[in-house]
């Protein structure tokens, strides 16, 4: 029983602490790719940007439910208010079309990440 309680508050903590540090990153497998902005405050609107600055998603929380719209056909965009996380995926993608800076803005927060197949996940925040 103790080993349960402590699997299950590890689990906890661990949500709690990533939840607290906001942040744009990105997943991307054969043919989909996620973009993921991650917020310690959800209460403001966000926009999800792509590498040619083109706004692809906008979302807002608001009595603990999302309200989404994707300006991209191709793009579905999903949300948590549990962890202050708003996901913009794509399936099909060409690696070539992805790469590059993509921006996650909320207010006067802009983070940014560098979507390269080939080198791995980086992360910047303003």
């Amino acid at each position: 029983m103790n080993k349960i309680l402590l699997i299950l508050t590890l689990f906890i903590l661990e949500d709690a602490v990533f939840s607290e540090i906001p942040c744009l990153t990105w997943e991307m497998t054969s043919d989909k790719l996620d973009i993921i902005c991650r917020l310690d405050n959800v209460v403001l609107p966000v926009s999800i940007y792509d590498n040619f600055g083109n706004e692809l998603g906008k979302c807002v929380f608001k009595d603990f439910a999302a309200f989404c719209s994707s300006m991209n056909k191709l793009a579905n965009i999903t949300a948590s208010y549990s962890k202050g996380e708003f996901k913009l995926s794509f399936t099909n993608v060409t690696r070539s079309l992805v790469k590059g800076e993509w921006s996650c803005i909320q207010g006067t927060q802009t983070f940014k990440t560098t979507v390269s197949p080939s080198a791995g996940y980086t992360f910047i925040i303003y």
